[in-house]
């Protein structure tokens, strides 16, 4: 959709801050965040979507995706 990051993200705040009951701002800003290795922010939405939709298939596939990005990260430290 856009080909800066920057404005993406800053887009996709404003879409969850204006439109919080529009479920795929939540998911598109979580993978962007997610896709950036800023893992905690991602996490942050994923959860925030998922305490509004808990049963949302596509929200749970990305947080487990960030869940385990996050577990390879820290065993590439070991």
């Amino acid at each position: 959709m856009f080909d800066d990051p920057i404005v993406a993200e800053h887009e996709l705040q404003v879409c969850i801050q204006q439109s919080p009951g529009f479920l795929e701002c939540y998911n598109l800003l979580g993978d962007l965040l997610r896709k950036s290795k800023r893992f905690m922010a991602a996490d942050r939405v994923y959860l925030d979507g998922l305490s509004r939709w808990p049963k949302d298939g596509e929200l749970l596939v990305s947080y487990a995706l960030s869940v385990e990005a996050q577990g390879c990260e820290s065993n590439r430290a070991l």
